[in-house]
């Protein structure tokens, strides 16, 4: 079943950061570097999920995605890695990616399931 893609894409990320504990802050702002609170696990895995889910339910590109999360429109191929990235701990069965993922949508009223 395709998407209807009718959410908001700030409707999205506070659902992720709902979900996981992180704050926008986080996941929009400050330098992305080793080392440093934006890249603990959680973080990572926010940001995974948040790109995850706005490919799935909104119609934004790549690069508009980029943009909404702090970075340059031409950081989209770092935004498609974490799409797939995202896809593989789906598809691996990550447990824990899988229910951050099932409480953010949750967070947006959806009831599909990863």
């Amino acid at each position: 079943m395709k998407p209807r893609r009718a959410h908001s894409p700030s409707s999205v990320l506070r659902a992720v950061c709902r979900a996981s504990g992180v704050s926008v802050r986080e996941l929009t702002g400050g330098v992305h570097q080793r080392g440093t609170v934006h890249r603990t696990p959680a973080v990572v895995a926010a940001r995974q999920a948040v790109v995850y889910l706005l490919r799935e339910h909104t119609a934004l590109s790549f690069p508009q995605i980029a943009v909404l999360l702090g970075r340059e429109p031409t950081s989209h191929s770092t935004m498609h890695g974490r799409y797939k990235s995202a896809w593989w701990r789906v598809r691996w069965g990550d447990v824990e990616f899988i229910n951050l993922l099932d409480a953010a949508r949750e967070a947006l009223g959806v009831e599909e399931t990863a």
